[in-house]
């Protein structure tokens, strides 16, 4: 900022001088040690604590990934529950992405894990129920299941710039031939 904050912009929406920095926590971690980023951006900068940072760049992401949910609820291009899910992934149609609730029931989510691999279809996992169910504006959702290339191929992208910066959540990708 003019002021010499660093603020996330995330998906590049602010104007004036930006540094991008690679979503790993590590590189976060690195650029915000060292006096690099001050030479970067031509003057002091006041860096916060990496914990704050990558807090704010997980809202960010977490933001994003939900409003493109709601988006492709909206053109209706989503699949809203485990059951619609797992009849999307065994219709003649297969889904682009299936997003599943780390809180998910294991034989559920043991289900859609392997419908999607005989599919060929990426699944990835994203937070909780509540926090999945809050793109859709309902308590909890489980799973969905993206049918427009365009919005997985965003919601993806979005989901692995968060694994790379959160240690806790993982990513299954059907195998490559």
């Amino acid at each position: 900022s003019p002021e010499g904050d660093l603020v996330v912009d995330h998906p590049h929406r602010l104007g004036g001088r930006g540094v991008y920095v690679c979503g790993s926590r590590s590189c976060l971690s690195k650029v915000l040690r060292s006096s690099r980023l001050s030479s970067v951006v031509g003057g002091a900068v006041e860096a916060p604590e990496l914990a704050v940072m990558a807090q704010q760049i997980e809202e960010r992401l977490c933001g994003r990934v939900e409003g493109l949910l709601a988006s492709a609820t909206r053109a209706r291009q989503v699949a809203i529950g485990a059951t619609k899910t797992e009849s999307a992934l065994t219709s003649s149609k297969k889904p682009s992405l299936v997003v599943v609730a780390e809180d998910l029931s294991p034989r559920v989510r043991r289900n859609l894990e392997e419908l999607a691999e005989e599919s060929a279809v990426r699944l990835e996992v994203y937070g909780d129920k509540d926090q999945l169910g809050r793109a859709f504006a309902r308590t909890e959702v489980g799973a969905v299941a993206l049918n427009d290339d365009g919005f997985a191929r965003a919601v993806g992208q979005e989901l692995e710039l968060l694994g790379g910066l959160t240690t806790n959540k993982t990513r299954t990708e059907p195998p490559r031939n």
